[in-house]
């Protein structure tokens, strides 16, 4: 056979084969696909199956499984399928995991309950249906005695509930789009933002803030019949509404004082604990402000300042570093720049960080307050857990889940909306951060 005959003869062989194997390949992509999608996702299906028939998800030994722990751990906290195939149901887990139910029934005493749960590293547990139980009976168990607050530079009042249960009221200042302006630490208490500081601190799971829930009193007659002689002689009239200014640090007169609608005063509800727990020591936050103008901190010019906080304890060892860490991602996400002190526990040499005093929030949903995010900036250091739970949250997920847990609330709605959206903006500020710390360390050396 001729040369060139031989020639033709190998190139239309090759090009016979090529053809077949395209062909082949187009004919067969879909189920190739098919098969990929279905190895990538399919340790995702193991662990979250979420069938209208209500079963519960299990591994392969027959174990139920909690699927939000589950979506936060290993290879799955990394799969991108996760989030772009399930978010509505994780936004529907979370709240249902979450939300309260003030209709929950319990025998015996909440207050027994709540005082049962508190150790030295948390207030609360994780999930708890007794929770909305007691959060009803602060909300609704008549009001047996009544005094002026105890000590501090807000205006608030100490209640004794029926059962002989100590709480904080701290009433309502302002509508909910009302807009503080001025400095970060500008304005006074928001019932309201420390309704939202709780159930915020829950989703992120650190569980380390006193129970709070809204609840409207009749001053008239749910007050003042029971009140001490030094809270009643603070009570006045203005405009048809009663009012009353009683005792605090910026608490001097009538110009002081706050005024119910008539006889109608919201706020919130804070549940005091147990006597075995409230011997707090109280710690100057190495960030704090000099509340000064024109006087700056160390902290806010000294970029390796964290340096000299780690060198000294109780920084030097132990969990009080990353605690504080942790208070520093939820006083971003409610624009609390005030944490100018925190307590722990006297009694307790492990003492969590307690999360007390979170009503200087939702102040302003247009202003970031970017100096609150610094010792994360100049640390880089933040518990993995805490990670792992932001990521979590992303991409408007905090905000839905937060709107849904809020519903249950007896003053709801809680947050507007804009208020809900800078919890989403501030979150993806707070990741812009540590990915930033990662790329300047390691991941292993930012998340412990």
């Amino acid at each position: 056979m001729p040369v060139k005959m031989k020639l033709r003869v190998r190139i239309f062989l090759v090009l016979t084969v090529a053809f077949l194997f395209v062909v082949s390949f187009k004919i067969l992509e879909p189920e190739l696909k098919d098969h990929g999608l279905h190895r990538e996702t399919r340790d995702f299906q193991d662990y979250y199956d979420f069938a209208e028939d209500g079963r519960v998800s299990k591994d392969k030994y027959g174990k139920e499984l909690d699927p939000i722990q589950h979506i936060t751990s290993g290879s799955i906290r990394q799969n991108s399928l996760v989030e772009k195939h399930s978010k509505s149901e994780l936004i529907a887990e979370l709240i249902k995991k979450y939300k309260v139910n003030l209709n929950h029934k319990i025998k015996g005493s909440p207050w027994e309950i709540a005082a049962s749960w508190v150790t030295s590293r948390r207030i609360h547990p994780e999930e708890a249906p007794e929770m909305g139980a007691i959060l009803n009976a602060l909300a609704t168990r008549p009001i047996m005695a009544a005094d002026v607050g105890f000590k501090g530079t807000q205006l608030k009042m100490t209640l004794v509930l029926e059962g002989n249960q100590k709480a904080v009221f701290k009433p309502k200042w302002y509508d909910r789009d009302y807009v503080v302006v001025g400095t970060p630490y500008s304005g006074a208490d928001r019932h309201n933002g420390e309704i939202a500081a709780f159930h915020l601190i829950r989703l992120l799971g650190l569980n380390r803030a006193p129970l709070v829930v809204g609840r409207t009193v009749n001053l008239q007659k749910e007050i003042l019949p029971v009140s001490s002689t030094k809270l009643k002689s603070t009570f006045f009239q203005r405009d048809n509404n009663t009012c009353f200014y009683g005792q605090c640090l910026y608490c001097k007169s009538e110009e002081d004082g706050v005024c119910a609608d008539g006889e109608m005063l919201e706020g919130a509800v804070v549940l005091w604990l147990p006597r075995k727990w409230t011997f707090y020591k109280k710690h100057r936050s190495p960030w704090q402000r000099t509340y000064k103008e024109g006087k700056v901190a160390r902290w806010e010019y000294d970029d390796t300042y964290c340096d000299t906080v780690r060198a000294v304890a109780p920084y030097d060892s132990g969990p009080r570093l990353l605690d504080l860490l942790d208070a520093v991602v939820v006083d971003y996400l409610i624009g609390n720049a005030d944490r100018h002190h925190y307590e722990t526990f006297a009694n307790a040499t492990d003492s969590m960080i307690i999360m007390l005093d979170n009503a200087k929030s939702f102040g302003n949903y247009y202003h970031d307050e970017k100096s609150i995010l610094t010792p994360i900036k100049q640390c880089c250091l933040l518990r993995r857990t805490t990670w792992d739970r932001l990521q979590l949250l992303k991409d408007e997920v905090l905000s839905n889940v937060l709107r849904g847990i809020l519903e249950a609330d007896p003053l709801a709605p809680i947050l507007i909306e804009p208020h809900l959206k800078a919890l989403d903006r501030r979150l993806e500020h707070i990741l812009q951060e540590l990915h930033l710390c990662v790329e300047q360390k390691s991941e292993q050396k930012v998340f412990v």
